[in-house]
């Protein structure tokens, strides 16, 4: 690397402007293990929170980086992440287990991609070790050694205080002092010198320090190795996960939920899911926590699981659920619980009979559950003569007439009034209520889907609703949390006080009158319509645009919400940059538009749908960098089978850099036209009316 370009890249790096976006774009345009070496390290110093928001973008890039796992500058980092954040190291560990899916291990190349997966996986969610001080060793110094370090040093015009940061560096990737062992005396050559002095890193102080930085082969020793050759070592690094994190255990408890329903016929899974939560509620409270969706910095303990609110949700193949928990804060919470639950001494022979009754109920959920799994393991064999479904039938209402839901949310109820009284009939009912930071959360377990590429969908959504916000634009999107949590699961936000339009029209036309949204409109915001039509049009506009620059495809009413103010949102990305549902891609309007959509904006809205849709596309483009580069840090590795240098490439030409701004507004009033003019939205519509039952 020359002087020049050296200098450079290290005084971009060093500037108060280079942002978090950029370090992605250098690490994924230059090779060079020294621009990592430095980049990785300044990252890890000062923008530590935001490498653990782009994590999915640093596991792809470090999985290109060549050389031995413990060799990659970006994976050290990571671990000394982790090491610091069990939470954290979890989320990795997971993430990475389920980009091993996506190599085939047939092929040299992606068995060698799937190999590092699960070693990358195993050593995050090794527990955390201590750190052991720079050693200081002596060597004998000799002429060559005493020249290399003057005119090294001087050829890039490096500070006095190179010492102390190589000091530091070293510090940032040692390793456990009670794991580490004693490494054999290294040899040095003019080869190894004469590298060393080409590696732009620092000047060579120490060569036991400087060999250090350049080559950690040495370093895994403090794990075992094992020689990964088939695809069932994953089960057992998915074990090692659970074994090693309370969070991964709790986790697989909520995927294996969401599998074994889908055995289990339509009409009995509410049943059984409410068997299984009872289940679950065994093992609470917990030191559980679900980082990824924890306000602010403050880790939360889940306490118990809401059975009367906690449901089961539509799926055509799969058993996705909503499940709705209680929470307080993480800090010392089994031992106030331990001195709160002990009863007084007058009320004991009150509470004898009401413990031995729910200890029955414990035993009976036991052993019901044991029963089933083994009807489970049963039902898998082909030689077993009896009829496995009328005793799961038989068990599981057992066990459902013992629990019978005491709260259940109206279905033709405003959804956002109801969620607000249903946990505040949760506050009244729950024994840990008076515990600092109580509160109820939801997500959404959703198993049997590549989730990667919905978290990255979702990752750029929050992208583009910053650079809206900092642009000063006006337009909104209702961005939300996704986190993949194995090889085909994840957990999704949920956003209360949202229905979707199929909900919308199903309800109207169960209760007859007018069934367009602008009944619905009219009828939840007679007062406030207008500022409700303006918050629809303007989201309106975010996700036609965002639906086009991303290519997200599957839309149907089922997937587009309304929320409580009127804002019109979009949810399930499992299609996106190019890729759709089935063989071919019915839908090839730019972007979703119906009629009804038009009404409710208004005839006047409408005629500032492409000024609009114009400004916000233009602050994108001016920013378009920052978007692309979270989509090629992911291809580069091939760790998303759905996103292909063919994606970054089609993402690129939407943006028409090439064009003027003249030229690129004809080519946005193009866009806009066959969007609302496109029939194929349509009849998608009617597709999805009579295989899914969505109403349109």
């Amino acid at each position: 690397m020359g002087q020049e370009k050296q200098s450079w890249l290290r005084n971009v790096f060093d500037s108060e402007y280079f942002v978090f976006w950029m370090a992605l774009t250098c690490l994924s345009r230059y090779k060079e293990k020294a621009i990592h070496q430095y980049l990785c390290y300044k990252i890890y110093q000062t923008k530590r929170e935001e490498a653990v928001v782009y994590y999915p973008q640093l596991f792809h890039l470090m999985m290109v980086e060549e050389g031995d796992l413990w060799n990659r500058p970006i994976f050290r980092m990571l671990h000394k992440i982790s090491r610091n954040d069990r939470h954290f190291a979890t989320v990795l560990s997971m993430y990475s287990l389920s980009v091993s899916d996506s190599y085939k291990i047939g092929q040299a190349k992606e068995k060698t991609k799937y190999k590092i997966c699960l070693e990358f996986s195993r050593i995050i969610a090794h527990p955390a070790l201590p750190c052991i001080k720079p050693r200081h060793h002596k060597t004998q110094r000799t002429i060559y050694t005493k020249f290399l370090q003057m005119t090294y040093g001087s050829k890039v015009g490096l500070s006095p205080s190179i010492e102390h940061m190589l000091s530091q560096q070293k510090q940032f990737y040692s390793l456990a002092e009670s794991q580490a062992r004693r490494k054999q005396e290294a040899k040095y050559s003019v080869t190894s010198a004469l590298a060393s002095m080409l590696s732009g890193l620092a000047a060579v102080a120490d060569l036991h320090q400087h060999t250090y930085l350049l080559d950690v082969s040495l370093s895994n020793r403090i794990y075992p190795t094992k020689k990964v050759l088939y695809k069932h070592q994953g089960d057992a690094v998915e074990r090692k996960i659970a074994k090693e994190s309370p969070e991964a255990s709790f986790i697989n408890k909520l995927n294996f939920i969401s599998n074994s329903l889908i055995s289990i016929p339509r009409h009995m899974r509410e049943q059984a899911f409410i068997t299984e939560l009872n289940l679950l509620n065994l093992y609470l409270p917990h030191t559980v926590c679900l980082s990824m969706f924890c306000p602010g910095s403050a880790h939360m303990s889940i306490l118990k699981v809401s059975v009367d609110l906690s449901k089961t949700l539509d799926s055509a193949t799969r058993a996705p659920f909503m499940l709705v928990y209680e929470v307080a804060k993480e800090s010392d919470v089994l031992q106030k619980l331990q001195l709160t639950d002990l009863p007084a001494s007058k009320e004991k022979a009150s509470l004898h009979f009401t413990d031995k009754k729910q200890e029955t109920k414990e035993r009976v959920f036991k052993t019901a559950i044991k029963i089933l799994g083994g009807l489970k393991e049963l039902d898998s064999s082909a030689h077993v003569d009896m009829d496995i479904l009328s005793i799961k039938t038989r068990v599981i209402k057992k066990i459902y007439c013992m629990h019978t839901p005491q709260y259940i949310v109206p279905a033709n109820a405003k959804y956002v009034d109801e969620w607000k009284v249903a946990v505040e009939a949760v506050r009244k009912k729950s024994k840990y209520r008076s515990l600092e930071g109580w509160g109820v959360g939801s997500l959404i377990i959703k198993t049997g889907s590549d989730m990667k590429q919905e978290q990255l969908a979702s990752q750029i959504l929050g992208i583009i609703e910053s650079i809206w916000a900092q642009e000063k634009t006006g337009l909104f999107l209702n961005p939300y949390k996704t986190m993949v949590t194995g090889r085909s699961s994840g957990m999704i936000e949920t956003i209360q006080g949202a229905k979707s339009i199929h909900q919308i029209k199903k309800h109207l036309k169960e209760r007859g009158g007018g069934q367009s949204i602008m009944d619905y409109f009219i009828e939840n915001w007679e007062s406030t319509i207008e500022e409700a039509r303006e918050t629809f049009f303007k989201s309106l506009v975010a996700y036609s645009l965002v639906s086009y620059i991303l290519q997200i495809k599957d839309r149907h009413n089922g997937n587009i919400l309304i929320g409580s103010k009127g804002e019109l949102f979009h949810i399930d990305f499992g299609f996106v940059l190019g890729a759709h549902p089935g063989f071919y891609s019915v839908e090839s309007a730019p972007f979703k538009f119906s009629i009804e959509y038009a009404e409710v904006a208004g005839k006047d809205r409408m005629g500032r749908f492409k000024s609009e849709f114009l400004k916000g596309f233009l602050s994108l483009r001016k920013n378009m960098d920052h978007i692309i580069i979270l989509v090629e840090s992911v291809a580069k590795s091939g760790g998303i089978l759905s996103i292909t240098h063919a994606s970054v490439h089609s993402l690129r030409e939407r943006f028409q850099p090439g064009l003027t701004i003249e030229e690129f507004s004809e080519n946005v009033s193009d866009i806009v036209d066959r969007g609302m003019k496109n029939v194929f939205t349509d009849i998608y519509d009617s597709l999805q009316y009579y295989t899914q039952g969505y109403c349109k």
